[in-house]
């Protein structure tokens, strides 16, 4: 496991203004390199965290609880935002569930939800990802970029025994956030692809009808993946999230 990805990522560039991204299960934040870049390019500072569980040995997985994860989140929060004026969260996945359950997540001033995982499915892309993103000899670009992003890496497929007890959390916090998001009130943009392999495309519908936030938008891809987004979805999708951190409103 590479060095940098055991550890949370802070920049400091603006004084007022910080972005916290949350990475999605089994991932790590080089999930979000390109948007990262992105903003460091207009001075805003960033804080990528890096789950409980992930970046470590993969033996950490089997006592990981979603209490564990949501605490993190909740405290990064807390920190953040006494010491930054405007606190903004991109979020994949799991980590969009984080982002709807954090108590303290009204402090935040907009959020953007991708693929967020209230309703997973299984496909063969998805079973293909799990039987054979462990092997060092993937070509495909599917599988390729998700060894990049990879949180954990396991020895063998069988090793992935230890993956079970963090899908489990993940099924215990899907039930929990259904239950919490009227209580939600964040201006925020909901990304959602048809094409996702993981997560069914009702999944952001509901989101956005159930959010209690007054300025909301849903975003339809019709190409990307749950995690590789199509080139030219990812450059048009990337200009609107910078559009709406930098603006007033959700248009």
């Amino acid at each position: 496991m590479h060095s940098y990805k055991k550890n949370d990522l802070y920049i400091k560039k603006s004084q007022n203004e910080i972005i916290l991204f949350i990475h999605g299960i089994l991932a790590s934040h080089v999930y979000f390199e390109p948007l990262i870049k992105l903003f460091i390019e207009k001075n805003y500072s960033i804080y990528a965290v890096n789950l409980k569980g992930h970046g470590e040995n993969y033996k950490a997985l089997k006592n990981i609880k979603y209490h564990d994860w949501l605490n993190q989140i909740q405290q990064i929060i807390e920190k953040l935002s006494n010491k930054y004026p405007k606190v903004y969260i991109i979020s994949h996945s799991l980590g969009t569930l984080l982002t709807l359950n954090s108590k303290n997540i009204n402090k935040v001033t907009k959020a953007v939800l991708l693929a967020p995982a209230l309703k997973t499915k299984v496909s063969l892309k998805s079973i293909k990802l799990a039987l054979k993103s462990h092997s060092q000899s993937v070509t495909d670009e599917y599988l390729v970029h998700h060894q990049k992003i990879s949180g954990i890496e396991f020895p063998s497929f069988f090793h992935k025994i230890y993956a079970i007890r963090p899908l489990i959390e993940l099924l215990k916090l899907i039930k929990l956030t259904k239950k919490q998001l009227n209580s939600y009130k964040v201006d925020t943009i909901i990304v959602m692809s048809k094409k996702d392999e993981s997560v069914r495309f009702s999944s952001g519908q509901y989101v956005y009808s159930h959010i209690g936030s007054k300025q909301k938008e849903l975003i339809v891809l019709n190409k990307s993946y749950h995690s590789l987004f199509d080139k030219d979805e990812e450059k048009d999708l990337y200009n609107r999230i910078i559009e709406f951190i930098l603006s007033k409103n959700v248009e």
